[in-house]
């Protein structure tokens, strides 16, 4: 009896507990979706864009059209559409006999300015190197003499004290190699007055591209009110024409201050050189009249060199005296500024080296990287200017 009793009552407590967490665990879900707040939208389609900041290196990818780099005939097409290529490979190549022919030409008149500035520049030393030799002669032959022809027991013991026991026949300075300072100058200041040029030619280009669209009015609006007074109109902002109108503006004004500078220094080169040029061929002058005592001196024709082309070197300039030869002479005296003239065709015969070896490589065509040949706009025997296409080549 005890024990049924005892049964009883353990199952009435576990039905206790049961109970308890029912109603516990109801509780809390109560609590809980009574504070429950749900957000609803309506679905529609969208752009989701997202950014990834990555690290690496960058390989091409895309299209290539490849065009012709100089004008000429195509010798070869090596590759077909569909060919797969790597990147350097050869793709088109124009005929480079003519090209060639250009650059050996360049060379050569290359070759020939500057034997021709040699040959000035020693015609040039021969002149002064006479001189000084007609001076050291006409010094050397002058010495104490009487108008009977009898030496004066007195005149020379008294010429060795008065010369000056300080001074060093040595420190004469060689009039050669003045001269050959001053030719290096007038070459310097007309090679640097010649690229001076060539800059200001490329930022007046590019200047004028630049300020192609600038500066131009806005746009009125043609609903607005007549009656508005046009000058309360505010400044228009700037626009980025405009500020790169300006930049190329003060490049230009950059560029030809460089180039009144590059030629006052020019100027000033061929003044001095011009200077020794003259009193060596005063001094042949004088030696000359010495010896033909009173004749006259015949009226020598000017040079037909005395001025450099003005798209070269408009500064170099020399006076007429410089132009003059010796008295009875037949040599023609080699001015500064035939010396800054040969400079000039010096600097314009590298650049035209330049330009030909330039030509001679853009006569082959390319593959800028590997990828597939898409088409191909040319054949063999077609004659090309620079920019036509050649070829497309995709990446892959």
């Amino acid at each position: 009896m005890s024990g049924t009793r005892g049964r009883r009552l353990r199952r009435g407590l576990a039905a206790v507990a049961v109970l308890g967490l029912v109603g516990g665990g109801y509780a809390a879900y109560a609590a809980s979706g009574a504070e429950a707040a749900y957000r609803t939208a309506v679905a529609e389609v969208g752009d989701v864009e997202q950014t990834l900041a990555l690290s690496g290196t960058l390989t091409p990818s895309g299209t290539a059209d490849l065009q012709a780099g100089t004008d000429g005939t195509i010798a070869a097409v090596p590759v077909e559409v569909g060919e797969r290529v790597r990147a350097g490979q050869v793709v088109a190549r124009l005929d480079r006999t003519a090209l060639r022919t250009a650059v050996d030409r360049a060379r050569a008149d290359l070759a020939a300015a500057r034997a021709q500035l040699e040959a000035d520049e020693d015609a040039q030393a021969e002149t002064v190197s006479d001189a000084s030799s007609a001076q050291g002669d006409s010094s050397g032959s002058s010495g104490p003499s009487g108008s009977s022809g009898q030496s004066s027991p007195s005149a020379s013991p008294s010429a060795e004290p008065s010369s000056d026991p300080s001074s060093d026949p040595g420190d004469t300075p060689d009039p050669l190699a003045a001269l050959a300072a001053q030719q290096q100058a007038v070459e310097a200041a007309q090679s640097t007055a010649s690229a001076a040029l060539a800059d200001a030619r490329v930022a007046l280009t590019a200047q004028t591209e630049a300020c192609a669209d600038a500066y131009e009015p806005a746009p009125t609006d043609p609903s607005g009110d007549p009656s508005d007074d046009p000058s309360s109109d505010p400044t228009p902002e700037p626009t980025p024409a405009d500020d790169a109108c300006a930049t190329a503006l003060a490049a230009v004004q950059t560029a030809q201050q460089d180039v009144a500078t590059a030629q006052d220094a020019l100027q000033a080169a061929l003044e001095d050189l011009t200077a020794t040029l003259s009193a060596a061929i005063a001094a042949l002058g004088s030696s000359s009249g010495d010896q033909t005592g009173d004749q006259p001196t015949p009226q020598t024709p000017q040079t037909p060199q005395t001025q450099a082309p003005q798209t070269q070197a408009p500064q170099a300039q020399t006076p007429s005296s410089d132009d003059t030869s010796a008295a009875g002479s037949p040599t023609v005296t080699v001015t500064a500024a035939t010396l800054a003239r040969d400079q000039a065709a010096i600097d314009q015969a590298r650049a035209d080296v330049v330009s030909a070896v330039q030509s001679l490589r853009a006569a082959t065509v390319r593959a800028p990287h590997a990828g597939r040949v898409a088409s191909v706009a040319v054949s063999t025997g077609d004659s090309v200017s620079a920019g036509d296409a050649v070829a497309t080549v995709v990446a892959p």
